[in-house]
């Protein structure tokens, strides 16, 4: 065997050695490599984990119904909304906070502040609000979205006009006073909330109802019905409509099983984000 050949052998022993070195430090896990990549791979597992959780809450808590009501009572009725805002949340496919009407923000912290006092119609005729008093009350339901100082014309029932004073910055109640004989409102059902990262996100179906009195050959009928719209004249068109029954003594939450036409309501998700302060402001709402 010459010199040559000799090298060429060692070197190959060399690296086979080598080789079986390495395979077993990395089958007995010497270096500890294995388990790093382990720990990392469920280090990222548990981030994604945490990302993704969501935390059910109860439909009817004090949370939800704090976070909701203000957009449902103002806007889910026309003695209170007018026909412009009637149902103003569920008008579009999706409304985010930003590109919500001033006088419906306005009006939406009037009848907090109104509320929170305990002041109503039938207890108090002149009420005036500061709009320095509003600021807070703005950004803790709709956040840092801009708005001009206005007056406000809802509706003339319940506290429905404010008149704007720029010389002295105050928003002053104007005369107040309706009627009717039948009026189309909005019902809804909270179906789920959640919590999850910083949002709170509450889905709800709804739906659209209109009374009023029908003259049938044993009398006159009083009647509600239910459907997914009403036009600008309070009427609910054949196609549109769920349900229609006679009212009797019933409220019309008695004369509604949601339960029963879940599937042919519209559903809508508000998202509320929390900000700077823990408050959750609303975002925006969709349909689903």
């Amino acid at each position: 065997m010459n010199k040559k050949s000799f090298t060429v052998i060692v070197i190959l022993l060399i690296m086979i050695i080598a080789g079986l070195c390495a395979f077993i430090a990395y089958d007995k896990d010497i270096f500890n490599v294995r388990n790093k990549n382990t720990s990392k791979n469920n280090k990222n597992e548990t981030v994604e984990k945490i990302e993704q959780k969501e935390e059910k809450i109860d439909v009817s808590s004090e949370q939800v119904t704090t976070l909701i009501n203000p957009f449902l009572n103002n806007t889910n009725n026309i003695y209170t909304s007018g026909t412009k805002y009637f149902g103003y949340y569920f008008q579009k496919d999706k409304l985010s906070s930003e590109n919500v009407d001033d006088e419906l923000i306005l009006y939406t912290a009037i009848k907090r502040i109104l509320n929170e006092k305990n002041i109503t119609s039938s207890s108090q005729d002149n009420v005036s609000i500061s709009k320095d008093e509003l600021i807070p009350v703005i950004k803790k339901i709709f956040g840092n979205v801009e708005y001009d100082n206005k007056t406000i014309s809802i509706t003339p029932c319940d506290f429905g006009t404010f008149k704007y004073d720029d010389s002295t910055g105050t928003y002053t109640v104007e005369s107040h006073g309706c009627g009717g004989a039948s009026a189309s409102s909005i019902k809804h059902k909270i179906t789920n909330a959640i919590k999850k990262d910083n949002k709170i996100e509450i889905t709800m179906a709804i739906v659209y109802v209109n009374c009023g009195y029908e003259q049938q050959e044993d009398g006159t009928i009083d009647y509600c019905e239910f459907g997914k719209s009403v036009d600008e004249n309070q009427k609910m068109q054949e196609s549109d409509r769920i349900s229609k029954v006679n009212k009797a003594d019933k409220n019309t939450d008695e004369l509604f099983d949601f339960d029963s036409y879940i599937n042919q309501l519209d559903k809508y998700k508000f998202t509320f984000t929390k900000d700077s302060n823990d408050n959750y402001v609303f975002t925006k709402v969709e349909k689903q």
